[in-house]
C-alpha cells in the first residue's frame, strides 16, 4: 500500500486537492481534521485526558450537556502556551492513534493508495510514514486574497492569521519562555506551524494552485505517476498477500510444533 501524505497552508487549497483525490481518483481519505473533531467527543480517551488536565479549574462544559465546549477551551489555551502544548499532546496522541488504526484496515483490506489529508504532517512528524509527501502552495498575494474571501475578514486579520504559521521553532519557544518567564518552556514546544512555504521546501510534491481548479487538475495529472505510482513491494506486499503469508506461517509454525512433540513423546517412550 502507498501512502500520500497532503498538507498545505491555511487558504492554500489543500481541501480542493483532497476533494479532486476522493471524487476525480476514487481514493480513500483519511481527514485528519475531521478526526480531531470527533476525537474529544465524550467517552473517547482524549476528552477524559482533557477533563483531568484542565476540568479542575475551568468548566469545560457545554451548558446542559457533557461535551466539551471547544471555543472555552480554544480561550484557555490561546494565550498559555504551555497549556497549549498539553493540549497538542493529548490530541496528537490520540488522533495519531486513530489514524494508526485506519491505516492498518486499509493495510489488510487490500487498499492500494491511502491519502493521509493532515495539516500539520511535518510538523507531527507523520510525514515518516509517507511513501510521498504533496504540499499544496500558492503565492502571498493569492493566499491573502483567498482568505479574505473565505472568511469575509479585511487585510488585518488575514495578516494576522497568515503570520501566525510563519513563526519559527526557535522564535515561538523564545516567545513562550519571555511570556512565561520559564527557560525550560522551549523544550515543550513540540508542534509547531510551519509557514506554506516551509511546508513547500519540505515536501517531494508541490502543487502550485496559483490558478483555476482546471490547471489545477491538469497539474495533478502531469504529476500522476510521481504521486501515486507504487512500487513492487507496495503492490503485491499488502492485503490479500498479508492474510496469506500470516496463514502460512501458522500452518508452518504449527507443524513445526506438532513435528518437535511428536519427538520429544518418542524419546521420552522406553519401548521405542
Amino acid at each position: 500500500m502507498r501512502i500520500v501524505g497532503l498538507t498545505g497552508g491555511i487558504a492554500c487549497g489543500k481541501s480542493t486537492v483532497s476533494k479532486i483525490f476522493r471524487d476525480e481518483y476514487k481514493l480513500p481519505i483519511v481527514d485528519a481534521d475531521e478526526i480531531a473533531h470527533n476525537v474529544i467527543n465524550p467517552g473517547t480517551g482524549a476528552y477524559r485526558k482533557i477533563l483531568a488536565a484542565f476540568g479542575k479549574e475551568h468548566d469545560l462544559f457545554v451548558k446542559g450537556e457533557h461535551s466539551i465546549d471547544r471555543k472555552k477551551l480554544g480561550g484557555i489555551v490561546f494565550r498559555d502556551e504551555v497549556a497549549r502544548q498539553k493540549l497538542v499532546g493529548i490530541m496528537n496522541a490520540s488522533i495519531a492513534w486513530v489514524i494508526a488504526k485506519i491505516i492498518l484496515w486499509h493495510f489488510l483490506a487490500g487498499t492500494s493508495v491511502l491519502v493521509l489529508d493532515v495539516p500539520l504532517l511535518f510538523e507531527t512528524g507523520m510525514h515518516n510514514i509517507c511513501h510521498v509527501t504533496v504540499a499544496v502552495n500558492v503565492s502571498p498575494e493569492t493566499q491573502l486574497s483567498r482568505l479574505k474571501a473565505r472568511d469575509e475578514s479585511g487585510d488585518e486579520h488575514a495578516k494576522t492569521r497568515i503570520a501566525a504559521q510563519k513563526l519559527s521553532a526557535n522564535d515561538k519557544a523564545e516567545r513562550a519562555a519571555l511570556e512565561s518567564g520559564d527557560e525550560d518552556a522551549k523544550t515543550r514546544i513540540a508542534a509547531q506551524k510551519l509557514s506554506a512555504n516551509d511546508k513547500a521546501e519540505r515536501a517531494d510534491i508541490v502543487l502550485d494552485n496559483n490558478k483555476g481548479e482546471a490547471e489545477l487538475l491538469e497539474e495533478i495529472s502531469d504529476k500522476y505517476e510521481d504521486i501515486f505510482h507504487m512500487s513492487f513491494m507496495q503492490t503485491y506486499f499488502t492485503g490479500p498477500v498479508v492474510y496469506l503469508a500470516v496463514g502460512l506461517s501458522f500452518i508452518i509454525g504449527a507443524g513445526f510444533l506438532r513435528f518437535k512433540v511428536v519427538r520429544i513423546d518418542i524419546a521420552d517412550d522406553p519401548e521405542l
